[in-house]
């Protein structure tokens, strides 16, 4: 623990007592990647590039959202750094993932096909649009990508943290699939982004259980549709609470010299 200085000691809490994080601690691959990715953005930070690039690799092949962090990280490097950490990256990607091209190919590349064909769940702020798959695979991927390649050029001089709170937090605005589950993705940045208050993470959470409780009821106890109507509602306050959080990130980061408190 002595890498990570002290940040783990009081704010490391949060992740482990919020609902959500406990709720989902043995059943989502999520929660792990959480781990790996989050330790890789404190190696990062600490220049320690080839550990950080081996634990994104870790994060992303638990879930694939861990690879909007790569291109951050090597806008801050230099060219010689840049090519470890990729190397790292692809090397132990192509380690996790030989075997199982090799002896189960189909089942392997069924993986990434499924999330390409999969339409939005209930939950999601895509499913109220009723567009068709086709549309909202376009839109999504074109929405994130602008925005993203938007706010890693014109703000590049912000810190890697900041970027990359900004950046999962505009995959999850943009994003076709929303599980309640999501909202661990972003723990690590409500650990180590200073400036923002705790209480943002946690409405948050709070709109995010009434999100899934109100949704659950529905599909299991009724399918009245007030109590649909009630989820949807809870759906748009998620959405707009993750654009609050992404202003309040961006109006911090300009005059924030950012660092790891001990």
């Amino acid at each position: 623990m002595q890498i990570f200085g002290g940040w783990w000691k009081q704010d490391f809490l949060v992740f482990h007592f919020c609902p959500f994080s406990n709720l989902f601690w043995h059943l989502q691959l999520g929660h792990h990647s959480c781990y790996v990715y989050g330790f890789g953005n404190v190696f990062f930070y600490k220049n320690s590039y080839g550990w950080g690039a081996l634990f994104l690799s870790f994060g992303f092949n638990a879930k694939l959202f861990p690879i909007i962090i790569l291109p951050i990280i090597l806008l801050k490097v230099n060219f010689k750094q840049g090519i470890k950490i990729l190397a790292i990256f692809l090397l132990a990607s192509f380690i996790l993932n030989i075997y199982f091209v090799i002896n189960s190919f189909d089942v392997w590349k069924s993986t990434y096909l499924f999330h390409s064909l999969r339409e939005p769940n209930i939950d999601s702020i895509w499913a109220l649009t009723h567009l068709d798959i086709k549309t909202i695979n376009f839109l999504a991927i074109s929405l994130f990508l602008l925005s993203y390649l938007v706010l890693i050029f014109a703000h590049k001089k912000y810190d890697f943290i900041s970027l990359s709170f900004m950046s999962l937090l505009l995959f999850l605005l943009f994003n076709k699939v929303f599980s309640p589950q999501y909202l661990l993705w972003l723990l690590p940045f409500f650990v180590l982004y200073k400036p923002l208050p705790k209480t943002a993470f946690y409405s948050l959470e709070a709109t995010n259980l009434a999100v899934f409780f109100s949704t659950l009821y529905w599909v299991f106890a009724s399918k009245e549709q007030v109590f649909l109507s009630i989820s949807i509602i809870f759906v748009v306050a998620r959405s707009v609470l993750l654009a609050y959080v992404l202003y309040l990130v961006l109006s911090r980061a300009h005059n924030q010299n950012y660092h790891i408190a001990n």
